[in-house]
């Protein structure tokens, strides 16, 4: 049988450089680079439709579920602000998104997944300053708040709480599965891709922020705009660090001081606390139109209030 062909590259052929006794140097590999721009919006799209498509699946087995119970959803469109199924949908859209996005991120040869998409964390150090970096900026994001008169806890937050039926899901929806989602597409996977491209990371950072700022379209002007600031500051650290996991624990601290800003509210809004306290700071701080004056609050109770938390919880809010 004859021996298979030698190549002339020495280094192909693991031999000793002519003369020299000397092996050559290893061939350097194929540079790691992510998706292309287009790749990567186009890829990036299919993530969203997938995601998009599992939630839209879960509403018609909820509308399905609710009929056969002898229920009705109402309004379509109140299904915006129905903690219940915004969980559930969340929590479906994001299992079939954070599969996707390692799915296409394992397609690019040149990198493995943990490269790609940042799957390691820096330095405690440096996690500990950028911890310290985001409760400031969040203190700093609340005291703006409060002077310009805007309320702390966005409407859509407490109405999506009103109808939770079960909080410990809404709960791991807002803390532990949307930050895991919305970190691994955009800074994730998006992030990487744009980067790459003529728009460098300064453009990657804020078009990925300005995208992320559009899928929370049912918070007011002013709220979207902290969510973009917030996504610009989540997109330095990205590429800072090259860290997602530290993106995804940050997101996380973000959207727990939220939710126990709203846990704050509405203790400070019931009956009972509500009567105690109806010149305190506290609440003015929560809802800048709490109460009008001190004849609001002593007629609490009597009119013009609303439920806010739920068969279980309910807490006047003065119109």
């Amino acid at each position: 049988m004859a021996d298979a062909p030698m190549s002339s590259d020495p280094r192909a052929n693991c031999q000793a450089e002519p003369g020299t006794g000397r092996m050559p140097p290893p061939i350097p590999r194929e540079p790691a680079t992510p998706w292309g721009f287009w790749a990567t919006v186009g890829l990036g799209l299919a993530i969203a439709a997938g995601s998009f498509v599992a939630q839209a699946v879960i509403g018609v087995i909820y509308a399905v579920v609710a009929m056969a119970a002898g229920g009705s959803i109402g309004d379509p469109e109140g299904l915006e602000s129905d903690g219940f199924f915004l969980a559930l949908a969340t929590i479906g859209g994001g299992v079939v998104g954070v599969g996707l996005v390692i799915l296409v991120s394992t397609l690019r040869r040149s990198m493995n997944v943990r490269e790609y998409l940042g799957l390691h964390m820096p330095p405690l150090r440096a996690t500990l300053g950028w911890i310290g970096i985001f409760l400031v900026a969040v203190a700093i994001g609340d005291t703006l708040t409060y002077f310009i008169g805007k309320d702390i806890v966005p409407d859509f937050m407490i109405d999506i709480d009103a109808t939770a039926r079960f909080r410990p899901l809404l709960w791991f929806t807002l803390i532990i599965m949307a930050p895991l989602f919305e970190e691994s597409f955009f800074r994730g996977f998006l992030i990487p891709g744009f980067a790459k491209s003529p728009v460098k990371a300064p453009g990657a950072i804020l078009l990925t922020s300005a995208l992320w700022t559009i899928i929370h379209f049912q918070y007011e002007a002013f709220h979207m705009g902290v969510i973009f600031v917030a996504g610009i500051l989540l997109g330095i650290v990205r590429i800072k660090t090259g860290s997602l996991i530290l993106c995804i624990l940050l997101h996380m601290l973000m959207n727990t001081v939220a939710t126990v800003e709203l846990e704050i509210y509405k203790a400070m809004r019931s009956p009972a606390t509500a009567a105690a306290s109806c010149n305190s700071s506290l609440i003015h701080l929560f809802n800048s139109q709490y109460f009008e004056d001190f004849e609001d609050a002593a007629s609490l109770g009597v009119t013009g209030v609303r439920s806010v938390g739920g068969d279980d919880d309910v807490a006047p809010i003065l119109q």
